[in-house]
């Protein structure tokens, strides 16, 4: 039975993914024509990488993530490229076993080994982004006062029970926290995290500072009120109170949230786009 449970035929699953000449060419070809026969449902072209990358839904509950010419350096062999999506991969797997769940359980992962891998994974759905959240508390008000110092805390939780693990995002934003009602949780909210491409495994002092200021400067997050932004930064830490470390903390984040200054250049060349949907 393959770890998908609905989702037919051999699937390349390793938890110890390091070199590309690990996969499989006939699963990669499974995997690559189940995305070319699927509808896309989000398409992005690079910006600074190169390349483009594709997200469908090729069965319910699945999403399949497809990408070309998003490439990184491999640490284990200096100079060699890999794709993006092998780093993401490892990284959920990693979390997975390690018992954090709040993120899509990734099922299968496969790579032509040069320019080309598709990943496929759980989909969280009845979820809503924190931006999206964000924009119904400046239209409606809604959820209610307590409900929104709940999943400011659940936020803040999350994040720093993903530090924990020795994992940075390195790319968070609002749009990478989905979130959804649970009356089983202990504040009635679930957060879950998405989208781990740029994610590294490294001290948490650098994994707090790097995603806290990065979700900081997010413009979705920077519109919902400063008490819920500081409750938000409180259940991180850990705190009720602010101690004289987290005060000066909270003013460099503070300063962040103004900062119209981006964290990286984008890159001006043009890039190659995405195919068209079918």
């Amino acid at each position: 039975m393959s770890p998908g449970g609905n989702f037919e035929g051999p699937l390349f699953l390793n938890s110890s993914i390091k070199k590309p000449d690990m996969d499989s060419s006939s699963q990669f070809s499974k995997l690559w024509a189940l995305a070319e026969s699927s509808p896309v449902i989000h398409s992005t072209a690079g910006t600074h990488r190169g390349g483009w990358s594709n997200v469908c839904r090729p069965r319910p509950g699945q999403i399949l993530k497809y990408q070309q010419g998003y490439l990184r350096v491999n640490r284990n062999q200096r100079g060699q490229r890999v794709p993006t999506l092998l780093r993401e991969y490892s990284i959920m797997r990693r979390l997975y076993e390690a018992g954090f769940t709040n993120l899509p359980r990734p099922l299968a992962m496969a790579t032509d080994g040069d320019q080309r891998a598709a990943l496929l994974m759980s989909e969280l759905e009845g979820r809503a982004t924190l931006g999206e959240i964000a924009n119904r508390l400046l239209v409606k008000g809604a959820p209610g006062i307590s409900g929104q110092h709940a999943l400011a805390r659940t936020c803040g939780e999350t994040i720093r029970d993903l530090h924990r693990h020795g994992i940075a995002h390195c790319s968070l934003r609002s749009e990478h926290l989905l979130i959804c009602r649970d009356s089983n949780a202990s504040h009635g909210w679930n957060v879950a995290l998405i989208d781990f491409e740029h994610a590294r495994k490294t001290l948490r002092p650098y994994a707090m500072w790097r995603d806290l200021r990065r979700l900081a400067q997010d413009p979705a997050f920077r519109n919902i009120r400063t008490t819920l932004r500081l409750r938000c930064y409180l259940a991180y830490r850990g705190y009720t109170r602010l101690t004289l470390t987290d005060k000066w903390l909270w003013r460099v984040l503070a300063l962040s949230m103004v900062s119209k200054l981006p964290l990286r250049k984008a890159a001006t060349e043009p890039t190659t786009g995405p195919p068209q949907p079918g």
